[in-house]
């Protein structure tokens, strides 16, 4: 599996830029970091408590932390993303600026905007 990594670093070291790369190597290092604290002791947790447990044959069910897992990397993919797309994307970050700051120009659209 190493040398698959280091063939994947040097395509990307010869695709991207050096930013590019360091940004890719910081999200892994993050993404590894955050798996690393979220599997802290659940094994030695599950071999501590389990035999003591009165529910010890009720199958443990993982779906519902899944299911929260997953919905919270989905925000987290849309909210970084749109970042990313904003700051990358001059005609994005110039659109939701024009959006943000148009003031009306007729006395129909000041109307309907105070009537609205």
């Amino acid at each position: 599996m190493a040398v698959f990594g280091f063939f994947f670093w040097m395509i990307n070291a010869r695709l991207y830029s050096a930013e590019q790369v360091g940004i890719g190597t910081t999200l892994i290092s993050i993404i590894t970091l955050i798996s690393s604290f979220s599997l802290l002791s659940i094994g030695n947790g599950l071999i501590r408590y389990l035999p003591t447990s009165e529910r010890k044959n009720k199958k443990i069910n993982c779906k519902p932390i899944i299911r929260i897992e997953l919905l919270l990397l989905a925000v987290c993919f849309i909210v970084v993303g749109f970042f990313q797309l904003v700051k990358y994307v001059p005609s994005v970050k110039e659109a939701l600026i024009l959006a943000t700051t148009v003031k009306p120009e007729t006395s129909t659209e000041l109307y309907f905007e105070n009537h609205l």
